[in-house]
This record gives structure tokens, C-alpha cells and sequence, in this order.
């Protein structure tokens, strides 16, 4: 009972945040929008608990990871042009995108390492983040870390200084 009431103000917190966000996400207030979204926010608060109260889920990445973050404007809008290009010459029939799942050597560092934790976080956070490039897990014992991309490409340099090696 004591831990739930430790959790009682990251929940409040993060529900209210969570539904500022998808208020902003959805762009209206119509009310079917507003009840989807309280119970969206409640279960996604609710997650956050979960993990928060989990054992093992510590997450302290360094300052230079969260930095990391800076380049993630550019690399939506270059990726953004990059998938139009690859839907137009795939619809007109010019060239087909490639749609690719991909294993890149990655440092996963060590399983209970707060630090390493982080940075794998914040590597598939960061990495998703953009449009044509989505990563699917990191397998920490063997160091890889899987991915899809539309097409293929060199891994971006905000992935290479959080670890990929491709």
C-alpha cells in the first residue's frame, strides 16, 4: 500500500501531461476525442507506474545522450523528403522501395548499467523518431540491434554516437 501511495504524485503528474499531450495530438475537443484520451492517458500513466516500480528499470543516460536529441528536427525532415522521393518513383513505377529489416553491431554496454540502459532508450527513441528508419529491439548479449528502413542507407551519425556500428 505505501509503494502505491509513492507512485500516487508520477501518476497524477504524468496523466495530466499525457492527456495535455494527446489533447494536443488529436487537435480538437470533441467529446469522444476528450474520453478517448482520458482513458489513453490513464493506462499509459498507469505503464509508466509499472515501470517506474519495476526493479531493474533504471534509466540514467549521460548529458551528451540527451544532446543527441538536437539533431532529431533534421533528421525528420530529411528522412521526411527522402520517403516522398521513395513513394513517388515506387508509385509511378520507377523504382520499388526496398522495405528492409537490418542487423547493425551495436555497444549495448551492460545489461544492469543505468548509463548503457539509457543510452539503449534513447537510441531507440531517438532512432524511431524518424519516419523511414524504425528500430524493432537491441539484443544486449549478442550487441545488435534490428531495425527496418524503406531503404537503404548508412545509419545516421546520432546513431553511431549512441553506438551503432553499420
Amino acid at each position: 500500500m505505501r509503494k502505491l501511495l509513492h507512485l500516487a504524485p508520477l501518476f497524477a503528474v504524468s496523466f495530466c501531461v499525457l492527456y495535455a499531450c494527446w489533447v494536443c495530438f488529436v487537435g480538437t475537443f470533441a467529446a469522444h476525442e476528450l474520453e478517448l484520451g482520458v482513458g489513453a492517458a490513464f493506462f499509459a500513466a498507469v505503464g509508466l507506474c509499472v515501470v517506474q516500480n519495476a526493479n531493474d528499470a533504471h534509466f540514467r543516460p549521460r548529458l551528451k545522450h540527451w544532446l543527441e536529441a538536437l539533431r532529431i528536427p533534421w533528421y525528420i525532415v530529411a528522412d521526411s523528403s527522402q520517403l516522398f522521393l521513395i513513394t513517388v518513383k515506387d508509385v509511378l513505377g520507377i523504382k520499388r522501395a526496398e522495405s528492409l529489416f537490418r542487423l547493425a553491431t551495436f555497444d549495448a554496454g551492460e545489461q544492469c548499467d543505468v548509463q548503457d540502459t539509457g543510452r539503449r532508450v534513447l537510441t531507440v527513441a531517438y532512432t524511431t523518431c524518424s519516419p523511414s528508419f524504425v528500430v524493432l529491439g537491441i539484443n544486449v548479449r549478442d550487441r545488435y540491434m534490428l531495425f527496418h528502413q524503406v531503404q537503404r542507407s548508412e545509419a545516421p551519425q546520432l546513431d553511431k554516437d549512441l553506438g551503432v556500428r553499420a
